[in-house]
């Protein structure tokens, strides 16, 4: 497997947002709008994870044809 820029990308720019957001901290903590972003990027995040559950139900889980949606449920804890 070849790994180009297109692989890394998406790690760069997590951890840039990162180093960002921890230099930044004093200043986001004295926002007067933090609380609000906060639910915002929470509401975000969640809509994120749901759309993977999504993909499995659209798409399937084709690599894995013995596993259902079912199993890939983060409210099932163990089989």
């Amino acid at each position: 497997m070849q790994w180009s820029f297109v692989h890394f990308a998406p790690i760069l720019i997590t951890v840039a947002l990162i180093v960002i957001t921890w230099k930044q901290r004093e200043r986001l903590r004295s926002w007067r709008h933090e609380e609000t972003a906060r639910y915002i990027f929470c509401f975000i995040g969640y809509i994120f994870l749901m759309s993977y559950y999504w993909r499995l139900l659209y798409v399937g889980t084709a690599p894995y044809p013995s596993h259902t949606f079912m199993d890939k449920l983060p409210l099932q804890v163990c089989e």
